[in-house]
């Protein structure tokens, strides 16, 4: 037994990744700020609970409006970005 293997305890990688997806999930269900994730084609894949005291929306609703809050001249500028953004 080296002094590394006194120090450093035994950590099983499948708990450490369990618990850094329950410390994130906390983060964005706990957030004031909306808080969206989308895949690379910009489809909505989740919504934080705060969009329902943001916008008055439920998560299932904005999911399904989400395309209404995109001024259509806006459209255009933001459609680049989001293909800048996922290059």
């Amino acid at each position: 037994m080296s002094i590394q293997d006194t120090m450093i305890p035994d950590v099983d990688p499948t708990e450490e990744l369990r618990q850094r997806e329950k410390r994130f999930r906390a983060l964005i269900e706990n957030s004031l700020d909306v808080i969206s994730l989308t895949d690379s084609k910009g489809e909505l894949l989740y919504i934080s609970p705060s969009v329902q005291r943001v916008l008055g929306y439920t998560p299932e609703e904005f999911t399904e409006k989400q395309t209404l809050l995109i001024h259509p001249d806006d459209l255009p500028r933001i459609l680049h970005l989001y293909d800048e953004l996922v290059r």
